[in-house]
């Protein structure tokens, strides 16, 4: 590939686009800098659990994803498919890892619910198959002279891994917001509405998970919006949009880690300190949450 080939607009895109990937890296940087001495409170000198073992590796590959980037695009080099193996691979493991935070609250919001714990489970592995088809959908080459990596060629199937995550998303999101919103009793649906959009009289957990939910879900719904637009887009140039949709991808996979580790924070912070749980018969007790309900007490998982 040869830069003297491009038109003005290619290498002008080009280099916007790697400073959007510079700017998201910078951005996934600097949550986990700031986040540092609450994940420190959160895991020092306490016993690890499967959960703490998939966040603290979804952060470890999210990062190596990022910055394993920084060789191929800044260092020369005259081939660039082993540089791409490598950062969608552990890009694809870092959306496994992320997503699978996600199906722990699920799962814990539905405790008592066998079949749904299984549905979101099955809803898990299709959003991990289709993640599988991001290796094989990016191809790079280097520019001469130079020879920095770049992207050449994102195959149509690179929307698969956008569309099985966000069908995902959406199930857990409204799940999760309809199961806490009919955890409390509303004296009537503009009340259960009004609690969903504010969380007004709720208890501390749930107000965690309608806000948290509707931080990660809408705006991520955008960036997937994105990647579809830009991938059928008849308007720019090929060489334009297999640029802006890397960066986009890059951008979904930062807000992914990102948020599900917020959330994941929050709740073991809630957790520690004790705090009022689900509605105002729920407790917090070790990693579970108790509501009593005509008598009856029923435990499951928080996180």
């Amino acid at each position: 590939m040869s830069i003297e080939h491009w038109t003005l607009d290619e290498a002008r895109n080009v280099l916007i686009a790697r400073y959007l990937y510079f700017v998201i890296t910078a951005a996934w940087t600097w949550d986990a800098l700031i986040s540092y001495s609450n994940e420190a409170n959160v895991f020092v000198g306490r016993r690890l659990a499967l959960v703490d073992i998939v966040y603290i590796l979804s952060r470890l590959l999210t990062g190596l994803t990022l910055y394993s980037v920084f060789p191929a695009i800044v260092l020369p080099r005259n081939n660039c498919v082993t540089p791409t193996h490598v950062v969608t691979w552990l890009g694809t493991a870092a959306a496994w890892l992320s997503t699978l935070l996600f199906l722990f609250r699920v799962n814990s919001v539905f405790y008592n619910l066998k079949p749904a714990r299984i549905f979101f489970t099955f809803l898990w592995f299709i959003a991990a198959i289709g993640c599988l088809v991001v290796p094989f959908s990016f191809t790079a080459a280097p520019v001469q002279p130079g020879g920095l990596c770049v992207v050449a060629t994102v195959s149509r199937l690179g929307v698969i891994p956008s569309l099985s995550i966000a069908v995902f998303d959406l199930c857990v999101y409204l799940s999760i917001s309809y199961r806490t919103i009919n955890f409390r009793a509303t004296p009537n649906k503009w009340a259960a509405c009004k609690a969903f959009f504010t969380g007004e009289n709720t208890g501390t957990i749930t107000k965690a998970l309608l806000h948290t939910g509707q931080l990660y879900f809408f705006p991520m719904a955008c960036l997937e919006g994105c990647v579809l637009s830009i991938e059928f887009s008849t308007v720019l140039e090929a060489s334009i949009l297999f640029q802006y949709e890397a960066a986009v991808l890059a951008a979904g996979l930062v807000f992914l880690n990102s948020m599900a580790c917020r959330v994941f924070r929050l709740l073991r912070r809630l957790k520690i300190e004790g705090e009022t749980t689900i509605g105002q018969s729920v407790e917090m007790s070790g990693m579970h949450f108790r509501r009593i309900s005509r008598g009856e007490e029923v435990t499951g998982e928080i996180v």
